[in-house]
Protein backbone atom coordinates (compact mmCIF):
# COMPACT_ATOMS: atom_id res chain seq x y z
CA UNK A 1 0.00 0.00 0.00
CA UNK A 2 1.81 3.31 -1.04
CA UNK A 3 2.05 6.00 1.50
CA UNK A 4 -0.12 8.88 1.28
CA UNK A 5 2.12 12.05 0.97
CA UNK A 6 -0.19 15.15 3.91
CA UNK A 7 1.27 18.25 5.10
CA UNK A 8 1.80 16.60 8.54
CA UNK A 9 5.70 16.58 9.65
CA UNK A 10 4.90 13.84 11.50
CA UNK A 11 4.49 11.67 8.51
CA UNK A 12 7.67 11.89 7.71
CA UNK A 13 9.21 10.28 10.14
CA UNK A 14 10.18 6.61 10.24
CA UNK A 15 6.58 4.40 10.68
CA UNK A 16 8.43 2.51 13.30
CA UNK A 17 8.62 4.28 16.03
CA UNK A 18 8.12 1.83 18.57
CA UNK A 19 12.10 0.35 18.04
CA UNK A 20 12.77 3.84 19.76
CA UNK A 21 10.16 3.59 22.92
CA UNK A 22 11.17 -0.20 23.41
CA UNK A 23 14.35 1.38 23.81
CA UNK A 24 13.67 3.99 26.68
CA UNK A 25 11.26 1.56 28.19
CA UNK A 26 14.09 -1.02 27.97
CA UNK A 27 16.29 1.36 29.68
CA UNK A 28 14.21 2.88 32.67
CA UNK A 29 13.25 -0.50 33.35
CA UNK A 30 17.44 -1.73 33.70
CA UNK A 31 17.59 1.71 35.85
CA UNK A 32 15.04 0.85 38.37
CA UNK A 33 15.99 -2.43 38.56
CA UNK A 34 19.22 -1.22 39.82
CA UNK A 35 17.88 1.09 42.28
CA UNK A 36 15.84 -1.38 44.01
CA UNK A 37 18.52 -3.62 44.00
CA UNK A 38 20.75 -1.19 45.41
CA UNK A 39 18.13 -0.57 47.91
CA UNK A 40 17.71 -4.50 48.48
CA UNK A 41 21.75 -4.91 49.44
CA UNK A 42 21.54 -1.84 51.83
CA UNK A 43 18.71 -3.13 54.13
CA UNK A 44 19.86 -6.82 53.43
CA UNK A 45 23.48 -6.53 53.76
CA UNK A 46 24.70 -3.79 56.36
CA UNK A 47 28.44 -4.76 55.79
CA UNK A 48 30.36 -2.79 53.36
CA UNK A 49 30.97 -5.68 50.32
CA UNK A 50 30.58 -2.78 47.56
CA UNK A 51 27.12 -4.15 45.87
CA UNK A 52 25.44 -1.32 46.28
CA UNK A 53 27.72 0.84 45.58
CA UNK A 54 28.08 -1.11 42.20
CA UNK A 55 24.55 -1.07 41.59
CA UNK A 56 24.13 2.74 41.99
CA UNK A 57 27.13 3.65 39.93
CA UNK A 58 25.38 1.08 37.24
CA UNK A 59 22.38 3.52 37.38
CA UNK A 60 24.00 6.18 37.21
CA UNK A 61 25.92 4.88 33.95
CA UNK A 62 22.63 3.52 32.34
CA UNK A 63 20.93 6.93 33.11
CA UNK A 64 24.18 9.04 31.49
CA UNK A 65 23.77 6.63 28.51
CA UNK A 66 19.98 6.77 27.50
CA UNK A 67 20.27 10.92 28.17
CA UNK A 68 23.44 10.71 25.51
CA UNK A 69 21.54 8.30 23.37
CA UNK A 70 18.30 10.77 23.15
CA UNK A 71 20.45 13.83 22.87
CA UNK A 72 22.44 12.03 19.56
CA UNK A 73 19.22 10.86 18.17
CA UNK A 74 17.66 14.05 18.41
CA UNK A 75 20.53 16.24 17.23
CA UNK A 76 20.90 13.42 14.12
CA UNK A 77 17.22 14.23 13.38
CA UNK A 78 15.86 10.20 14.38
CA UNK A 79 13.32 11.92 16.54
CA UNK A 80 11.60 15.36 17.32
CA UNK A 81 10.91 16.12 20.65
CA UNK A 82 7.56 17.70 20.76
CA UNK A 83 5.97 19.01 23.95
CA UNK A 84 2.21 18.54 25.69
CA UNK A 85 0.04 20.12 23.70
CA UNK A 86 -3.18 22.09 25.65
Amino acid sequence: MPRVQTDNPQDSRSPDIRVEKLLVVVFLAVILWNLFAALYFMVSAPQADGRMVRALSWRIGLSIALLAILGAGHFMGWWQFHGLRP
